[in-house]
């Protein structure tokens, strides 16, 4: 299990994930990466997933805007 201290510092991108398995399983792969890594790498990881949830969120927007840019074909009711 995670430390408290090394808890709060991930809880930011913690709250980004759903409530169910994902959080264990983040705190697991958290682990595991420590004791493979350390924890420089560690932060390098959990900022990248930060980064990449920025990314999407930025794009999201333009995504949405072009999907009205597509010409939809016209459907008649019969």
């Amino acid at each position: 299990m995670l430390d408290r201290s090394l808890k709060a510092e991930f809880e930011s991108y913690r709250k980004t994930l759903s409530t169910g398995e994902a959080r264990p399983a983040f705190d697991e792969r958290i682990e595991r990466l420590l004791n493979q890594h350390g924890i420089d790498y560690v932060r390098g990881y959990v900022d990248a997933l930060k980064e990449c949830i920025i990314l999407e969120s930025e794009r999201l927007p333009v995504l949405l805007a072009a999907s009205y840019l597509v010409p939809r074909p016209n459907v008649s009711s019969a």
